[in-house]
């Protein structure tokens, strides 16, 4: 049997603020506040992404804020098809 020898106290603090961000909005349905009816990332349609872009042109997104350039788009392709 293992002696547990710690000094664990609660501090009873609160978790955490939320926390406001411009990088996903999520419009909750009308009858159901915890299912999205529409989501954004930096302003973009989750659903305009999905359907118009690479999986290389939403995470160049997640991570810069913005669309890639075209020669952007064409470099980082490369880059995450070499480093894969």
């Amino acid at each position: 049997m293992i002696k547990n020898t710690s000094n664990e106290q609660s501090r009873n603090d609160n978790f955490t603020k939320k926390i406001k961000t411009k990088v996903c909005f999520e419009k909750a349905l009308d009858n159901n506040p915890w299912l999205a009816k529409q989501v954004y990332w930096h302003g973009y349609s989750q659903e305009s992404l999905i359907s118009n872009k690479s999986y290389t042109d939403v995470i160049w997104l997640l991570i810069r804020g913005e669309l890639p350039s075209g020669e952007q788009a064409t470099c980082f392709a490369r880059l995450f098809i070499m480093l894969v």
